[in-house]
């Protein structure tokens, strides 16, 4: 079965993404990719979702526009979108 997109958009709202984040990655469904989408932030959090990434935790992060279209177009069954 394809993985459930999550797309998650951001603005400077650095701790909030991250629980986020975290919340998916805790969720019960295993099958999911992760793409947050962060809208130049000046508050630390591209660096912090970085430092999660590196830290193995799945997530994708790149501009606006290109990350609702990656979202949008996975091939998976279900796309939820979580934004503030």
């Amino acid at each position: 079965m394809n993985p459930i997109g999550v797309v998650i958009c951001n603005y400077n709202k650095k701790d909030f993404v991250l629980q986020c984040v975290q919340s998916v990655l805790e969720s019960k469904e295993k099958n999911f990719d992760i793409y947050v989408v962060d809208n130049a932030s000046s508050d630390g959090s591209a660096e912090a979702l970085k430092k999660a990434i590196e830290a193995g935790r799945s997530a994708y992060l790149s501009g606006l526009g290109r990350q609702i279209e990656r979202g949008a177009s996975a091939s998976s069954p279900l796309t939820g979108f979580l934004e503030d």
